[in-house]
Parts: C-alpha cells; sequence; structure tokens
C-alpha cells in the first residue's frame, strides 16, 4: 500500500530531479503523483518523500482532553455520537488528562482495491472499481 493518500502534503528529502529538488512541497494527487514546477505530473516515490505535519483529526489526536479547542471536542464529541470506537473507551472523555483518538474502521472492499490497483497502474479506476469487485476480485491476505 501507498504511504501517503490524495491530498497529503509532503516535501522532498532525498533524490532531488530536475524540477523539484530538496525541499520541495508538493501535494498528492490522485494518480499517485504530485504536479512541478513545468506542470508536469511525475509519480511519487515513497523513499524520497516525507509528510508534512497532517492536519489535526479525530485519528491522529495526540492533544489531551483539557488542551483540545472546543471545536476539537465538539468534533470528538459528535464522532462519540456517530458511534466511532476510541479504543477500549467507549467515548466517555471524563479524563482531562488523557489523550483520546478514534479507531478507523476496516478498509472497505473497494478500499483494497484502489490501493492495489494504484501500486501496479499510474492512472484512475474509481469508475470501475466497483465493477471489477462484483467480477470476483478479492483481497488476499
Amino acid at each position: 500500500m501507498s504511504k501517503f493518500k490524495v491530498g497529503d502534503r509532503i516535501i522532498r528529502v532525498t533524490g532531488a530531479e530536475k524540477g523539484t529538488p530538496l525541499g520541495y512541497i508538493a501535494e498528492v494527487t490522485k494518480l499517485y503523483g504530485y504536479i512541478d514546477n513545468f506542470g508536469t505530473e511525475i509519480g511519487v516515490y515513497d523513499s524520497q518523500w516525507e509528510l508534512i505535519k497532517p492536519k489535526w483529526t479525530i485519528y491522529n489526536n495526540t492533544l489531551p482532553w483539557k488542551e483540545l479547542s472546543d471545536k476539537q471536542k465538539g468534533k470528538m464529541l459528535l464522532a462519540a455520537h456517530d458511534g466511532k470506537s476510541f479504543g477500549t473507551h467507549k467515548a466517555v472523555f471524563k479524563n482531562p488528562d488523557h489523550s483520546y483518538q478514534a479507531v478507523k474502521s476496516k478498509p472497505t472492499m473497494e478500499e483494497l482495491f484502489l490501493a492495489d490497483w494504484k501500486e501496479c497502474c499510474p492512472f484512475s479506476v474509481e469508475t470501475f472499481a466497483d465493477k471489477i469487485i462484483a467480477k470476483g476480485w478479492v483481497k488476499k491476505c
């Protein structure tokens, strides 16, 4: 599976190429590439890039409850109300010194297929992934 997902902001840390020097910041496109200074889409090689600090979400929270903003607490409470799991805690949020983090649900068959497909082929397949799955594609574990 790919190290980054569409929309991630990444920075080049090794293997500088023409148009993308070390320290170059890019955004991952849906074809698992980035647009260089010349407007050309180039494939992303995971070993050459690192993720720039991701935006806060209920899934990557590291702050204790007492340090969260009201907006962040609201997002956590809404997620708990919608049935999201927060690990061993049932979204009680009673301990102000504890950092709560939502647990992502297992990926769907379509998400697994798309991740596998992107490792092999550089073009988009989102439009017919459900048809391929219906034909019998199954993720091998």
